[in-house]
């Protein structure tokens, strides 16, 4: 099992490979490979576009339109694309960053179990061939997209203060899961295992904090010696000391002692 840091470095290496050789291969002459290459990059693009539709309805969001097509529209030339319109309303930073990040969780994963099948000698040549050319389709469109990463951008920009709470809340869970992981010594059967068990932890750390903000709220609402006043106004919470009016002041006689 591969652990969380090497996951995050295999992301990075293939975004940035497919990122560099997408340009190339969209960029230049193929010649006589240039159908079977764009065969494979279509295949890819589909299974991109999937992760975007499959990663919007886990976080609740709904699809409403799905498209990919292998040729341009402006030519009849080659050019595998595709696109997917989510519901954006009450969308946070969250949602649209695991929609528009997708292809980096599901297809990576997909990826390199697709590279584990190839490189086993026990499975059939035929399926590690199909896993082999599966892996290079995943690859030429794994990069993310100018809209994947608009869409990430815009959202965050939208409540900052949310998303960095979102941000700190899915950071912790996973520090937590990790060390949990490693303190107890126990091996995942598959790598999913973990971003499943992150996102419980995201969960139950947010609706813990939610439910001690309401405890604590609830028990200074109760308190006799108003805790919530004393922490906003000190001088609220002293005594007051009694000093008696002279006699003058309020119309009777000084006694005379």
């Amino acid at each position: 099992m591969f652990e969380m840091f090497e996951i995050v470095l295999i992301i990075a290496i293939l975004w940035i490979s497919s990122f560099i050789v997408g340009h190339i291969v969209f960029g230049i002459d193929l010649g006589p490979f240039k159908t079977p290459v764009m065969i494979l990059a279509f295949v890819g693009v589909v299974f991109h576009e999937l992760a975007h539709a499959a990663m919007s309805l886990l976080v609740g969001s709904k699809p409403r339109e799905f498209h990919v097509s292998y040729r341009s529209r402006f030519s009849s030339e080659p050019s595998p694309q595709g696109k997917v319109r989510i519901e954006t309303r009450n969308l946070t930073f969250l949602q649209a960053a695991l929609i528009g990040l997708a292809p980096a969780i599901l297809s990576t994963w997909l990826f390199l179990f697709s590279l584990e099948v190839a490189l086993t000698e026990t499975v059939a040549p035929f399926t590690r061939i199909a896993c082999a050319l599966l892996c290079v389709s995943i690859w030429l469109a794994l990069a993310p997209s100018k809209q994947d990463l608009w869409i990430t951008r815009y959202y965050f920009g939208k409540n900052p203060r949310y998303s960095l709470y979102q941000i700190s809340l899915l950071v912790g869970s996973g520090i937590i899961v990790w060390y949990s992981l490693f303190a107890f010594g126990v091996s995942l059967p598959i790598d999913i295992l973990f971003y499943i068990m992150v996102g419980i932890g995201y969960y139950a750390l947010k609706y813990g904090l939610i439910g001690a903000r309401m405890g604590i709220s609830k028990f200074l609402s109760r308190n006799p010696f108003k805790l919530r006043d004393l922490a906003k106004s000190p001088a609220k919470a002293k005594r007051k000391r009694f000093k008696p009016s002279k006699p003058e002041k309020i119309g009777q006689k000084r006694a005379q002692w």
